[in-house]
């Protein structure tokens, strides 16, 4: 045979080795995930039903603990004044509470605050008040 033709021959038998090693470590790497055991569907349909516990609702003030819209506005606002942490998540968390104590010099916020800076209204009203939004000493 030539020369040529064996090394392409070996080339060409290097690559098949490589997508059998290849296919040989996804087969077990599925395997594994096989093993897991499956819960049976009674499990699944009563984890479905149970609904996860708020500590407190979207009222006021907005501590440590609150959940929903007001508090994922609040930590908008808080994102545009001292920069991105992480995406607002709607959680009153240790973080968003580290904020707030930073920019407000309070635990909470509560709803003359939030009025007062308009977070119930989109971001370009909000641009439109003159004070850099820090409450009245």
């Amino acid at each position: 045979m030539n020369n040529t033709v064996k090394i392409g021959l070996i080339g060409l038998g290097g690559i098949a080795l490589g997508f059998a090693i290849a296919k040989s470590l996804s087969n077990q790497k599925n395997k594994g995930q096989e093993r897991t055991k499956k819960k049976p569907k009674e499990e699944v349909k009563k984890e479905q039903k149970q609904a996860p516990t708020i500590v407190s609702a979207d009222d006021f003030p907005l501590k440590l603990g609150s959940q929903g819209n007001k508090v994922k506005r609040l930590q908008v606002f808080l994102m545009r004044k001292l920069g991105v942490i992480r995406k607002p998540t709607g959680e009153f968390d240790q973080i968003t509470l580290k904020r707030v104590q930073k920019w407000f010099k309070a635990e909470s916020v509560s709803r003359e605050t939030y009025k007062g800076l308009m977070l119930d209204r989109m971001v370009h009203d909000q641009r439109k008040r003159r004070t850099n939004g820090r409450p009245k000493k």
